[in-house]
Order: structure tokens, then C-alpha cells, then sequence
């Protein structure tokens, strides 16, 4: 693909069509990966597509942005490639692809003292700069259940014990 944009084919789509796709009608800025024959185009849908299994739709969001996402997929194409089987070509399923780990970058804010725990990142959340708060809440960062928890809502500083399982606050 020449373009990172695929904007050919919406004139083509019916209702009756979308109905027998599985991937249904995905919406414009979906990132699409072609998944065989062979593995590694990517474009940025220019408006809403229907995909068959030719492809892996990597559907994005603020955290995520289209183009964050077609870079990550450049930078861990070998990564990708490697995942992919069979003997007349290759592919790589979706079963194959979604362990792949995405690190993505954190929110925006101010952070101090991150420290890691098994399973988990432990750090002080700082007040931003003009923004009236002054809590420093002590959080962590689930990475199996990819999701952030509060501590404790305000601390100076703290520190993990060496077995992460007991914490000191001040």
C-alpha cells in the first residue's frame, strides 16, 4: 500500500453486505492490518470500512491514537511476523496477535517515586502545576488488570518494603 490511507470502497458497501461481515461497519480512523498473504500493510481508514478475515482492525482512542498505534505496529513488525503461521503463507490470527503487549504511554500528569512491585507499578501522583489541588495520592498500576488504584490520597513520600508487600508513608 503506497498510501497509509485506504479511502476505495464505500460506494461499494450495502446493508446487505455489512450484515454478512463479521467485523460489521468499523469507523474512519480505524488502524487495519493485513494479517496474510502477505502480513504487515497498514493503513488508516479514511472513512467507515468492512473488513474480512484478510485483516486485523485495530480499532484506537485517545490513549491510543490511530498513529500511535501504525507506529507501535511498524516498530514490532518482526514481532508480528514472527507470531504468524503457515505452509503455503503466512498469517497471523487474532489469537496470535492480541498477546502481543502494547506499552503505551502514561496519562499526562506529575509523577514522583515510582518504584516496582511485582505485578504492579507503585507511585506518587503529584498536583499539576496551577491546579489548586494539593493531595499527593500514592497509586499503583495493575499491569494484569491494566488498570490504576489509589493508596492512599495524600502522602509526602513513601517507600516499599524489598518483598512489595508492606509499604512506609510520611
Amino acid at each position: 500500500m503506497a498510501s497509509l490511507s485506504a479511502i476505495s470502497g464505500a460506494s461499494r458497501l450495502t446493508d446487505a453486505g455489512i450484515a454478512k461481515v463479521s467485523s460489521g461497519l468499523l469507523p474512519a480512523g480505524t488502524l487495519l492490518l493485513s494479517s496474510r498473504a502477505p502480513v504487515g500493510y497498514l493503513a488508516i481508514a479514511a472513512m467507515p470500512v468492512a473488513i474480512n478475515q484478510g485483516f486485523i482492525a485495530l480499532k484506537c482512542n485517545e490513549r491510543a491514537s490511530n498513529y500511535f498505534m501504525l507506529n507501535w505496529c511498524q516498530t514490532n513488525m518482526a514481532e508480528i511476523e514472527s507470531r504468524a503461521t503457515g505452509t503455503t503463507f503466512a498469517e497471523i490470527s487474532k489469537q496470535n496477535f492480541r498477546p502481543i503487549s502494547v506499552v503505551l504511554p502514561p496519562k499526562a500528569g506529575n509523577y514522583a517515586d515510582v518504584q516496582a512491585i511485582k505485578g504492579k507499578l507503585l507511585y506518587r501522583r503529584q498536583p499539576r502545576a496551577g491546579s489548586g489541588d494539593e493531595k499527593n495520592a500514592i497509586v499503583y498500576f495493575d499491569l494484569a488488570e491494566r488498570e490504576e488504584k489509589t493508596v492512599l490520597d495524600d502522602a509526602d513520600t513513601f517507600e516499599a518494603t524489598a518483598d512489595g508487600k508492606k509499604m512506609l508513608r510520611r
